[in-house]
């Protein structure tokens, strides 16, 4: 599923262990299933998701604001991974 955000075992130190708390489960699940795929592109690449898909993807599974706010963190997460990856493919040449 990693794959889906362009991310490899390979990323993680400790690829063996990725642990999602509890109350954080649906929220990842949701993003994993429908979000992957709804972001905006720029020029240097993912600028965040959009949120016009992630609110009618919400609505069609009748998640909660608690919901979209536990994505938008997810979102934040994989944007900074993105970049930090993005700065040390820079870095490598």
């Amino acid at each position: 599923m990693l794959s889906a955000l362009g991310i490899k075992p390979e990323d993680y130190q400790d690829h063996d262990v990725l642990a999602v708390w509890p109350e954080n489960s649906d929220a990842v699940e949701f993003f994993l299933e429908y979000c992957t795929t709804q972001w905006r592109i720029g020029m240097a690449g993912a600028t965040g998701l959009d949120y016009t898909a992630v609110i009618a993807a919400l609505q069609f599974v009748q998640a909660n604001k608690e919901m979209f706010e536990q994505v938008r963190c997810i979102e934040r997460g994989a944007l900074n991974a993105m970049a930090q990856k993005r700065r040390d493919e820079q870095s490598r040449h």
